[in-house]
């Protein structure tokens, strides 16, 4: 994670997402324990807070309307 975490748009995300897995994951139940339960960090969800935060920083997009990819 430590090569991720080193993208400055990824920095924030990164940090409160592991908090919020961990939060999660410490109050699962034992019975349900097993790693294939547990929350984790996500290809898709990281290059999504990636995109978001790049689009949101880029000094050509009009910071006054709605942001919309497709």
């Amino acid at each position: 994670m430590a090569a991720i975490a080193a993208f400055a748009l990824l920095r924030d995300y990164i940090k409160n997402k592991e908090q919020e897995l961990a939060d999660y994951n410490a109050g699962l139940a034992t019975e349900v324990d097993a790693e294939v339960n547990r929350r984790r960090l996500t290809n898709v969800g990281t290059f999504r807070a990636y995109a978001y935060n790049y689009l949101k920083n880029h000094p050509k997009i009009h910071k006054g309307m709605t942001l919309i990819v497709r």
